[in-house]
């Protein structure tokens, strides 16, 4: 399943097999054959958005816990909720 997962995520063009420049797979001899990717250039173009998507949550994580709380405070009363059992 993993291996189905690399292939589809290198046809997107986000990966390519390292040490490749080919787009064939190098096999990393072991006891049980792999490939390694890696970050293509359009796959490297999305660092600084994930990373700035990353500080966004990190500055709004506490705000977004707590309207989460309120909404299922809203929804399931405390002494019934699975969550904040004992």
């Amino acid at each position: 399943m993993q291996s189905r997962t690399s292939q589809s995520t290198a046809a997107s063009g986000a990966v390519c097999p390292s040490g490749s420049g080919t787009g064939t797979p190098s096999t990393i001899p072991g006891k049980v054959p792999s490939v390694e990717y890696g970050l293509s250039p359009l796959g490297e173009s999305l660092l600084e958005h994930i990373a700035q998507l990353m500080r966004w949550c990190l500055h709004h994580g506490d705000r977004m816990s707590q309207a989460q709380q309120a909404y299922d405070a809203r929804l399931v009363p405390a002494d019934e909720n699975p969550l904040e059992a004992d």
